[in-house]
């Protein structure tokens, strides 16, 4: 039976985001364990757990170098969550569910709140769209509501009426797609302003089919 100490949580020191938003990643020697390309402390909690399991291999038999750890997880990149385009100030996560919506949220809370908050929302009919607005939007927010493009996805004027009869925020716009949407959002954008596209998969893989694909490494 394997004795796995090293397993607990408790072992490791989980340093706050580098300024390029990579992650560290050290034991409580002190040492350098891994770093990590994806934002968010639930994508630190994933990590551990895949650390703890390319540990449990090695401990029965299996060659894996450190070396080849530590690539590994500098190297892994999910596109469409948590990924940030810095030229144009563009957040995109697929988040679409309350769950993925929270870990959204405090990741901006945490990462970037000296910013102004742009929202480009667009969720899928099949989804819980009140829960994931309720977890994503704050009252300061400035939200465009558009339409994915899926045969499912909820009229933009439905999510902005959503989000009216429960108080999420007092700047609230529809547009009819994404393109639009981007039109709009140029009229909020400043210095200090993060636009944000969320609610869907869909949404994010439309924005991601105009960048280049040498953004994937």
């Amino acid at each position: 039976m394997l004795k796995i100490n090293w397993a607990n949580p408790k072992n490791y020191i989980i340093l706050k985001n580098n300024n390029d938003f990579t992650q560290d990643i050290y034991n409580l020697n002190n040492e350098l364990l891994y770093s990590i390309s994806m934002q968010g402390k639930h994508q630190q909690e994933n990590s551990l757990i895949s650390y703890t399991a390319l540990n449990i291999l090695k401990e029965i038999g299996y060659n894996i170098s450190d070396n080849v750890i530590k690539k590994g997880f500098i190297k892994t990149l999910w596109p469409g969550r948590a990924q940030y385009f810095s030229q144009e100030r563009i957040l995109i996560d697929g988040a679409h569910n309350p769950n993925g919506a929270d870990c959204l949220r405090k990741l901006i809370d945490e990462n970037y709140q000296d910013y102004k908050l742009v929202w480009i929302i667009g969720i899928l009919n099949t989804k819980d769209s009140l829960g994931i607005l309720e977890k994503l939007i704050k009252p300061n927010d400035t939200v465009i509501f558009t339409q994915p493009d899926a045969n499912n996805a909820f009229k933009s004027d439905e999510l902005h009426k959503l989000a009216i009869q429960n108080n999420l925020s007092a700047s609230i716009f529809s547009t009819k797609n994404l393109q639009e949407a981007l039109k709009k959002v140029s009229s909020f954008c400043k210095e200090d302003t993060l636009i944000v596209i969320s609610g869907s998969l869909y949404l994010v893989g439309e924005y991601l089919s105009t960048k280049s694909p040498t953004i994937y490494g």
